[in-house]
């Protein structure tokens, strides 16, 4: 996550806070790259920040934190991937970098009873420079109270990002400035730190301003991109046919938690939920039902011998079922052979992974025969 960093954070805080340990050290370090001449490969940097978290002699105290949780396909890498990933970048934005951090800040601003105006300094991240100038101004601070985010020097450098902009600025806090920190990625944790006069001692080391300083410039594009060690192919060898991050988002209550509708007039249970009830025609009158713990029976199937599947998966078995209690659904079938598939059989619901493509495991549910349980087993 790129939250990693303050992730790790809070929980070093929690453990000098029980006594388990007198001093940890913590880090965050990223190598963010991007498809070759893409917005990710303009932006991104490389970098990492260093903490050591005690409680005596501290150069900032955390005085509150908030934490809030959101598990969104907005920028996502997996541990196999060269190349950062992304939806579509106005989504991205809008329901989650902008709606989460600014209501992660805001709780915390109402726990302390505090106010942009009085904060010190404002650390948090931002995608680029243009949101991150964005993000301040829907905080409520001014632009002298928002760290410098070092675009066009740094970049963005994902886990750490945050963490070497909180580095920045202990390097030029006074004591008794309050800072906050803020990191944001499926989620945000926001802190609330004040400076002592420890800060002093820490005065004249390298830290990210020197560090910039000593840098050297890479003489052109090709250079860099062979120090990369990549390719400069075009951006489309990169790219899969994918599942819908906005979909899966939009529709995550009947994707994840299976959930369908039922009609508050008639009864009438529908998988997937629909607005208008397919037996009485009532409009926008119904509650969700969960499906994913119910029984079920096949009432019909068919064999696709041409799906689009693993070989070794074919024929996929397409069936139709009926939910004990009402509803009625089309799911795949497995962890069956075809010959042993009969009209009628009872059957239940099991959470699967569909495929990979484009970094997104796809995940939802099929139908499998119903597993006996252990009494009935020892009984047979």
């Amino acid at each position: 996550s790129l939250r990693s960093g303050a992730a790790a954070m809070r929980m070093a805080v929690d453990t000098v806070k029980a006594g388990s340990a007198r001093q940890i050290m913590i880090t965050a370090a990223d190598c963010r790259m991007g498809i070759p001449r893409s917005g990710f490969d303009q932006n991104c940097g490389d970098g990492a920040a260093a903490f050591l978290i005690g409680d005596t002699d501290v150069v900032a105290t955390i005085e509150a934190s908030c934490s809030i949780s959101n598990e969104m396909l907005d920028v996502w890498r997996m541990s196999t991937d060269k190349f950062v990933r992304s939806w579509e970048d106005r989504w991205v934005v809008d329901e989650g970098y902008s709606a989460v951090l600014r209501e992660a800040v805001g709780e915390l601003f109402k726990k302390c009873n505090l106010t942009p105006k009085d904060i010190t300094r404002a650390v948090f991240y931002g995608p680029d420079r243009r949101k991150h100038a964005d993000m301040g101004r829907k905080l409520g601070f001014e632009p002298s109270q928002v760290q410098e985010p070092f675009f066009g020097k740094l970049g963005n450098t994902g886990a750490a990002f945050s963490s070497m902009l909180l580095v920045a600025a202990l390097e030029e806090a006074s004591p008794g400035d309050k800072i906050l920190y803020a990191s944001y990625g499926n989620g945000a944790d926001v802190f609330l730190l004040q400076v002592t006069d420890e800060v002093a001692k820490i005065r004249g080391r390298r830290g990210i301003k020197r560090h910039l300083a000593s840098r050297m410039t890479v003489a052109d594009y090709e250079t860099y991109l062979h120090f990369r060690h990549v390719d400069s192919g075009e951006p489309d060898a990169y790219e899969l046919i994918r599942p819908s991050a906005s979909c899966n988002w939009r529709e995550r209550d009947a994707i994840f938690r299976l959930h369908g509708t039922r009609c508050r007039a008639c009864g009438t249970i529908q998988y997937p939920p629909q607005r208008i009830c397919t037996k009485c025609q009532a409009k926008d009158n119904s509650d969700p039902v969960r499906l994913s713990d119910k029984k079920s029976r096949l009432f019909t199937f068919t064999l696709d011998y041409l799906a689009e599947i693993y070989s070794y998966a074919l024929p996929m078995i397409d069936s139709l079922i009926d939910f004990d209690g009402g509803g009625r659904a089309v799911f795949q079938m497995t962890d069956i052979r075809p010959e042993d598939v009969r009209v009628g059989m009872e059957l239940e619901m099991s959470f699967r992974k569909l495929h990979t493509a484009g970094g997104i495991h796809n995940y939802f549910w099929k139908c499998i025969p119903l597993r006996e349980s252990e009494p009935a087993k020892e009984a047979e």
